[in-house]
């Protein structure tokens, strides 16, 4: 009974709180957590910025080529700035995923790309994407730019919002660009329906 009490609780508290995000449970690689965000990625970083390049300019501008477009696999390798960088699968522990931890190092002034594959069974209309990002952000969904942040700023779980998109049937591309000017090097990212509720029933894959 006591245990009962307590989830009980906790839920009345959350649900007066205006936001009902239970624990996360991250069951599969291949599916989004309880609460809709993805920790399955491949990752291309770090690419660091050009001297004197600000992070509203790197998020705004082409760091690789067509990257909107990007359809990377596992083990496939890029250049840019100069560098070359090889696409590596990465699952993050919780649903913020944390560059800085991944790479073991405290990096500055770079960016990084994360892209996921996600395969929907079939269309689904009027998903909100909902992502946030420290520093700069901007993701691409199916090769459009939907979201974008210019500014440095500090993570906010679900600030970065776009509404009215379409899952099509099969395979639908995700590209997340994060620029990291000093500090902290975070970012999250989730679909839901248009009332809020987690979308949950598509799977990750890490080729198109």
């Amino acid at each position: 009974m006591t245990f009962m009490r307590t989830i009980l609780t906790i839920l009345l508290l959350l649900q007066t709180s205006g936001s009902l995000l239970i624990p996360n449970v991250l069951a599969e690689e291949n599916r989004p957590d309880t609460n809709g965000y993805i920790h399955t990625w491949l990752m291309l970083a770090p690419i660091p910025l050009e001297e004197d390049e600000t992070g509203t300019e790197a998020v705004a501008f082409n760091i690789i080529r067509r990257e909107s477009a990007l359809q990377p696999r596992e083990g496939d390798t890029h250049k840019a700035a100069g560098y070359e960088r090889t696409w590596k699968k990465i699952v993050a522990e919780g649903d913020v995923f944390d560059f800085n931890v991944v790479l073991n190092d405290r990096i500055e002034n770079a960016v990084a790309y994360l892209v996921t594959y996600i395969h929907s069974p079939g269309e689904i209309q009027n998903v909100t994407l909902l992502a946030g990002g420290n520093d700069q952000t901007r993701v691409y969904f199916n090769g459009q730019a939907v979201s974008t942040s210019t500014e440095p700023r500090a993570l906010t779980k679900d600030s970065d919002m776009a509404k009215g998109l379409t899952f099509q049937k099969g395979v639908n591309t995700v590209v997340m660009k994060i620029v990291n000017e000093v500090g902290n090097w975070q970012g999250c990212l989730r679909f839901t329906t248009e009332d809020g509720t987690p979308l949950k029933n598509y799977t990750l894959q890490l080729q198109p």
